[in-house]
């Protein structure tokens, strides 16, 4: 139960996010709509990161650290080109991206990163893998160093005979959420989408403000914002959920009876509720000074994105991004996948990186240098 509403929530947040209910927002969803319906269309990306983290001091045995946190710098410049070929019926999607990631630190430096999408799988260089894989400074092992394939292969298709009936129930669940987050898109159902949208908004009171000049479209929000409206649309997601899964109308995998209904209140109201609101004072502290920015300008044939972003995480990071995308239409032409042959599962890879016969002890280190 608490997983079909984690799931129903989800779809909430999408709906908001997505389609909106205000003017301005049915006016950007519309520019958003025109622009996925460009055939053919080339992108470039532009970004700079810088991240303070703290330094773990070294402490000799018995002594505790009584200091300061101190903190490093780190800088990473983001740099990116892509494809993306769309059908005419749009029944497909095919998108090439080529990254540079320039930093200095070495674990971030990792230059060449490609990744390649298609409608079932979507492959990742190798290169990027073993950047990971290899950050905690331990080498890599031989399996992964002789890998001959230049790609990890990670297939968007579930394979539901291997899984137990209650991960094929969740697979059930999170596919209808993902058809019905498309549909959003579809120009056949758009009004009907944004209808729907329109009267769950209103009743959770989640709604991203955007403001509208001409084409262009600005969000401005600080931490303070996206707690407090969070926190809201929770309660009200409750108390109202009888009429919002009503106007919802989702398909079977859905359907919640009185019982779970009654059950989910009980537990809020007893719980749930005074959790939640303790654990989002907490959150609205440790991230306060946050904010997000975004602009977006469209023309017929062009699209122009300024996103600026300050993450501040008290005691644990800051960080600062800046990124520019671009993105114009252009003559269609032909995007080729990798050959299957030059790919390897991301199950096979792992299995190179953490061998069945390493003993126990250094899996569990391996993982743990590997997160």
């Amino acid at each position: 139960m608490k997983r079909k509403f984690a799931v129903l929530m989800s779809i909430l947040l999408m709906s908001s996010s997505i389609t909106g209910c205000t003017t301005q927002q049915k006016a950007y969803f519309d520019e958003t709509e025109k622009m996925a319906r460009w055939e053919s269309s080339e992108t470039e990306i532009a970004g700079k990161m810088v991240m303070k983290v703290p330094v773990t001091p070294e402490l000799k045995e018995g002594e505790y650290q009584t200091q300061e946190l101190k903190f490093e710098t780190v800088n990473v410049d983001i740099n990116a080109e892509g494809y993306t070929l769309n059908e005419s019926d749009g029944s497909a999607t095919k998108a090439y991206v080529k990254i540079d990631l320039i930093s200095d630190k070495k674990e971030l430096n990792i230059k060449d990163i490609k990744i390649y999408v298609d409608n079932k799988n979507v492959y990742i260089s190798k290169n990027y893998l073993d950047a990971v894989m290899g950050a905690s400074g331990q080498p890599l092992p031989d399996s992964i160093k002789n890998m001959p394939q230049e790609y990890i292969i990670m297939s968007t298709a579930l394979d539901t005979s291997v899984m137990t009936e209650e991960e094929a129930s969740a697979s059930a669940q999170y596919q209808a959420m993902s058809e019905y987050i498309e549909s959003m898109t579809s120009p056949e159902k758009r009004g009907e989408i944004l209808e729907k949208a329109s009267k769950i908004m209103d009743i959770v009171g989640f709604s991203v403000p955007v403001n509208k000049a001409g084409r262009t479209y600005t969000i401005s929000l600080n931490s303070d914002q996206i707690i407090d409206m969070s926190v809201k649309s929770i309660d009200k997601t409750v108390v109202n959920i009888e009429e919002i899964l009503k106007i919802m109308d989702l398909s079977p995998e859905f359907k919640v009876s009185k019982e779970e209904i009654a059950e989910l209140r009980k537990q809020y109201n007893e719980t749930g509720k005074e959790q939640i609101f303790q654990a989002m004072a907490v959150a609205k502290e440790t991230i306060k000074g946050s904010e997000m920015t975004t602009k977006e300008s469209f023309t017929d044939s062009t699209y122009k994105s300024d996103i600026g972003m300050k993450l501040i995480m008290r005691d644990m990071m800051d960080l600062n991004l800046s990124m520019t995308q671009t993105a114009k239409k252009v003559e269609k032409r032909e995007l080729a996948m990798p050959d299957l042959k030059n790919a390897v599962s991301m199950d096979k890879y792992m299995e190179a990186f953490m061998p069945a016969e390493m003993p126990q002890t250094q899996q569990v280190a391996a993982v743990s240098s590997a997160k």
